[in-house]
C-alpha cells in the first residue's frame, strides 16, 4: 500500500508495530518529506533493528535512503541559471566569405569605400544599383534593406572623369544569399520530474531571523538552521534510518540589518510562489507552440519531428522514423495539437538521454530524399540527470550512448546540436558541475566529445564524466548549452534557436572577407585596369544623434584585392 503523511503519525503513534511493519511503511513512502518525518520517530532500539533484518531488506532501505536524500538536495537546489545566448549553426560558424549581391544582407562595422579615378569620361548605364542594394526596377522601392546600408555616388573629378563612392554599413551578423531550410529533431524528456514546477518566487529580504523557520537566498538556495550542526545550512541535512546525522553545507550567518556591510554576512530572504505556478512539463509545450508557429512562419520549408524519452523513446509525429518529418508551414496546426496532447500521463520515472539521441540518429539515418543543403538541428532538452528507471543514479551506459549518438549526429550528419536543461542548479554560462559538463560535451560546444570507454556499473557522476574525452570547444558567440530556470529565459533560448534556423548567420571579424560583386549594368571605360581603382577602409564613427560619420584615418591593416 502507498502510506500518506497523514497515516504516518497514526501509524507511529501504535504501540504494536513491529520491525516489519516499519519496514513495510519505509518502503511504501513515495516523497523525501514524508521518509524523513518518519525517520526522525524512529527509536534507536527501532533503528538497532532495521540493521538485523535480511540483508536484501538492508539494501533496499539504504537503496530508497539514498534515493530520497538526492531527491531532497535537487529540491532545494536553486533554479538552473538563465543562459540564453543561442550560439549560430555550425554549417555558418566557419564561412569566411560573404558575397554581397544586389539584395543580401550583410552587417559590418567598418564601411568600403571605393574610389576610381580616371581621365576618361565615366559611363554608366541609367539602371547602376539603387541606394538600397536593389536595381532601378520601381518594384524594388518597396524592398527593405534588412539592415543593410549601401551608398554609391558618382562624382565629377573635374578632369573629365569620375569619382565612384561606394559605402556600405551595418552591424551585427551576415545573412548572405538564400536562407536555407532545415530539419529540426525536437528531442524532449517525459520523465516524472517535468511535472514539478518551474521556481517563479517573489523573494522579501528578511532580518529578524528565527532558528525554526526556513529561509532563501536570492538565487532560490534554501537555507535552515541546523541544531545539531549548530549552523546554518543549505537545509541539505539528512537523517538516514542506519546511517544517523549527515552533516548539510554550512552557509554562514544571517545579516542582521539592511546596513549591515559585514562581507561575512549573508542576505536572507522570504519568499512567496507566484499565483500562476506551471510545471516543466507545461512551460516547455508553451515554448515548443512558440518555437512551432515561429518556423512555420519563415519563409524556408522547413521540417520538425518530435521525439520523447524517459525509460524508451518514441517517435511523436508521424509512425515511423522515414515519415517522422513533417512540413511546418503546411502541418502547423498538427504539430501544435501533438504538442498540447502531451500530458502527465505520459511521464515515466527514468531519464535516459541516449536513447532520445539514438531516435534523432536514426531518423536522419531514415531519409531518403537528398538533403545535403538543408541545415539539421537537434534541441534535446531535459530536466534530469541521466538515471535508468527508479534508480535515482547516474548510468554510464546512458551517458555513453548519448555521446556517443550526439558524436555522430554532428559528423555523419553534419546537425547542430543545441542541449537545454531546465534542472535546479545547473549554468550554462559556468559549466562546472558534473551534468553542466554532461549537456556541454553532448551539444556542438564540443564536437569531438567521446566516451570511448566501456560503460561500467559506476554510478558516481564525476568518475563517469572522467571517462569522457571531451576534444577542443569550438569557439564561437554564445553557446549550444543553454539553462534556464523560468518560463521566459526558456521561450527566449527556443526563439534565437528559431531565429537561427530561419537564416544563415555569419558572424564578422577582423578576418571576413566582403565581395562587391557589381551589376552588369556597370561599365568600366574601355583600358581601364586596377592600378586605377584603390579600395580603402576606415573607422566608423557615430555621434550623440546616433548619426554616421567616418575617421581620417585609413586602416593600414585592410588588404583589399580588385579584379576585373
Amino acid at each position: 500500500c502507498i502510506v500518506s503523511g497523514d497515516d504516518i503519525e497514526a501509524y507511529v503513534e501504535d504501540p504494536s508495530e513491529d520491525v516489519q511493519e516499519v519496514y513495510n511503511l519505509l518502503v511504501s513512502l513515495t516523497s523525501w518529506v514524508d521518509w524523513e518525518d518518519y525517520v526522525e520517530t524512529l527509536s534507536d532500539e527501532m533503528k538497532e533493528a532495521l540493521l538485523n533484518l535480511p540483508e536484501e531488506q538492508v539494501a533496499e532501505i539504504e537503496r530508497l535512503d539514498n534515493y530520497f536524500y538526492k531527491e531532497k538536495v535537487i529540491d532545494f537546489m536553486p533554479p538552473a541559471v538563465d543562459y540564453t545566448e543561442v550560439a549560430p549553426l555550425v554549417g555558418n560558424i566557419y564561412s569566411p566569405v560573404s558575397e554581397v549581391n544586389n539584395n543580401a544582407s550583410w552587417r559590418n562595422e567598418n564601411s568600403i569605400e571605393s574610389r576610381y579615378n580616371s581621365t576618361e569620361p565615366f559611363k554608366m548605364s541609367y539602371s547602376f544599383i539603387g541606394l538600397n542594394g536593389n536595381t532601378d526596377d520601381p518594384a524594388d522601392d518597396k524592398i527593405p534593406n534588412n539592415g543593410l546600408n549601401l551608398n554609391k555616388t558618382a562624382v565629377p573629378d573635374g578632369k573629365g572623369g569620375y569619382t565612384i563612392t561606394l559605402e556600405a554599413y551595418t552591424t551585427g551578423n551576415v545573412t548572405p544569399g538564400e536562407a536555407t531550410p532545415s530539419d529540426i529533431i525536437l528531442v524532449l524528456d517525459l520523465s516524472t520530474s517535468m511535472e514539478k514546477d518551474f521556481n517563479e518566487y517573489i523573494y522579501t529580504p528578511v532580518y529578524l531571523i528565527e532558528t525554526n523557520n526556513k529561509y532563501y537566498l536570492l538565487d532560490g538556495q534554501t537555507v535552515e538552521y541546523c541544531s545539531v550542526c549548530n549552523a546554518w545550512t543549505y537545509g541539505d541535512c539528512w537523517w538516514g534510518p542506519l546511517s544517523g546525522h549527515h552533516k548539510g553545507t554550512v552557509v554562514g550567518f544571517p545579516k542582521t540589518s539592511e546596513t549591515d556591510s559585514d562581507s561575512n554576512h549573508i542576505q536572507f530572504y522570504t519568499r512567496q510562489r507566484n499565483n500562476n505556478p506551471i510545471s516543466r512539463l507545461e512551460a516547455l509545450k508553451s515554448a515548443m507552440t512558440s518555437f512551432v508557429s515561429t518556423v512555420a512562419d519563415q519563409p524556408t520549408a522547413d521540417n520538425i519531428a518530435i521525439v520523447g524519452f524517459e525509460d524508451v523513446s518514441n517517435i511523436l509525429t508521424g509512425s515511423s522514423n522515414g515519415d517522422a518529418f513533417i512540413d511546418a508551414t503546411s502541418n502547423e496546426i498538427d504539430l501544435l495539437e501533438i504538442i498540447d496532447e502531451i500530458s502527465e500521463g505520459d511521464l515515466e520515472a527514468a531519464t535516459e538521454h541516449g536513447k532520445g539521441m539514438s531516435l534523432a540518429d536514426d531518423i536522419f539515418d531514415a531519409q531518403t530524399k537528398d538533403y545535403t543543403n538543408r541545415n539539421k538541428v537537434v534541441v534535446m532538452i531535459t530536466d534530469g540527470e541521466p538515471e535508468p528507471y527508479n534508480s535515482g543514479d547516474w548510468s554510464s551506459r546512458i551517458v555513453k550512448q548519448a555521446i556517443e549518438e550526439s558524436y555522430e549526429l554532428k559528423h555523419d550528419h553534419q546537425a547542430t546540436v543545441y542541449t537545454i536543461s531546465v534542472q535546479p542548479g545547473t549554468d550554462a554560462s559556468n559549466p562546472t558541475t558534473d551534468m553542466d559538463k554532461y549537456m556541454d560535451y553532448m551539444s556542438s560546444n564540443y564536437p569531438d566529445a567521446r566516451y570511448t570507454a566501456n560503460a561500467t556499473n559506476s554510478t558516481n557522476s564525476t568518475t563517469i564524466i572522467n571517462q569522457i574525452v571531451p576534444g577542443t570547444k569550438v569557439t564561437t558567440t554564445g553557446s549550444y548549452y543553454l539553462t534556464a530556470g523560468n518560463l521566459e529565459a526558456l521561450n527566449t533560448i527556443f526563439g534565437n534557436i528559431a531565429e537561427q534556423t530561419g537564416g544563415a548567420s555569419i558572424p564578422l571579424d577582423a578576418t571576413t572577407q566582403i565581395k562587391d560583386i557589381i551589376a552588369p549594368q556597370f561599365r568600366l571605360p574601355d583600358g581601364t585596369d586596377t592600378s586605377k581603382i584603390s579600395v580603402t577602409t576606415k573607422d566608423a564613427t557615430y555621434d550623440e544623434n546616433g548619426s554616421l560619420g567616418w575617421t581620417d584615418s585609413i586602416l593600414s591593416d585592410f588588404n583589399p584585392s580588385v579584379n576585373i
